[in-house]
């Protein structure tokens, strides 16, 4: 059985609880643009290739859509894009804000379907990788902190498996709180945080507040003739509370691969120079038994 809007009037702003089995998405956007011309919805292809979930809050600024009498012929799927990812502010729609906690993403997400945590403990290990922004955040992130760690180093990973003009699963990296890789961290004296730099090119940034790990990796980039520099800037790591300063020493590095290094040939032999870095800080912090 179907549900129906409420009759009368559609007010400037719109609220609609999307849920599949009452108020399927593509419904409410046929009954909404419907609403204001029956004859252009009939004329239209009802195409959308949308990913929206239970109980989503959709808001609709129906001053910004389109003149129906002017879009007669266009396609339905246009105006769910317009909808959806062109609103005139963030507050159109609630999921493309940045969540401030994990815990305000795991209210409003699933675990499984819309996100998936890898969490690998290595008994002996002082040293945690961590990729926070993993999957369709920052892609290749999660994979690259994988294979780092290998099967000597701690690991956790998150990975989104929206997109990010449907989702924005990104938590700001002082702000990450998931419990799992915080309980993870806590007993391990180092943390490596790997993430991804919109920007193109091979090249890396390095931060965090282990400077001297972080040289360290300057030095085998160089080698590898990967344009690499410290940041101190908005992308440095130092803030305490950044997720790799919260190993047990307060001090971690933060590496920002740009997209051409993550594609690049050169990040095979760059991992395996990293991992041998830290296999030598593993001994400094470990004394052969």
């Amino acid at each position: 059985m179907r549900t129906s809007l409420p009759s009368g009037r559609i007010d400037d702003w719109t609220s609609c609880v999307l849920a599949s089995s009452k108020f399927p998405a593509w419904e409410t956007l046929r009954r909404l643009w419907c609403a204001g011309n029956r004859a252009a919805v009939r004329r239209s292809k009802i195409h959308l290739h949308l990913h929206l979930h239970l109980h989503l809050h959709l808001h609709l600024h129906l001053d910004h859509m389109p003149s129906p009498d002017s879009q007669s012929s266009c396609d339905l799927a246009q105006v769910a894009e317009q909808i959806i990812y062109r609103g005139p502010t963030d507050s159109m729609h609630p999921m493309l804000k940045e969540y401030s906690s994990f815990g305000d993403l795991a209210a409003a997400h699933v675990e499984g379907r819309d996100f998936v945590r890898i969490v690998r403990r290595v008994v002996g290990s002082r040293i945690a990788i961590v990729a926070p922004h993993g999957g369709r955040i920052e892609p290749q992130t999660d994979i690259i902190a994988q294979n780092l760690a290998g099967s000597c180093f701690s690991c956790y990973t998150f990975r989104a498996l929206l997109p990010k003009k449907i989702a924005n699963l990104h938590i700001t990296s002082h702000r990450f709180d998931d419990p799992a890789c915080l309980r993870l961290i806590a007993s391990h004296k180092f943390v490596l945080a790997i993430h991804g730099w919109a920007r193109d090119g091979e090249s890396l940034l390095v931060g965090g507040r282990d400077t001297v790990l972080g040289r360290a990796i300057i030095d085998v980039a160089r080698a590898l003739r990967i344009d690499v520099s410290l940041d101190a800037g908005n992308l440095g790591g130092m803030h305490r509370m950044n997720i790799c300063n919260r190993g047990s020493s307060g001090r971690g590095v933060q590496l920002e691969l740009a997209r051409g290094l993550r594609r690049s040939q050169k990040l095979a032999p760059l991992i395996a120079d990293i991992h041998r870095i830290l296999l030598h800080r593993h001994e400094l912090v470990i004394p052969p038994s």
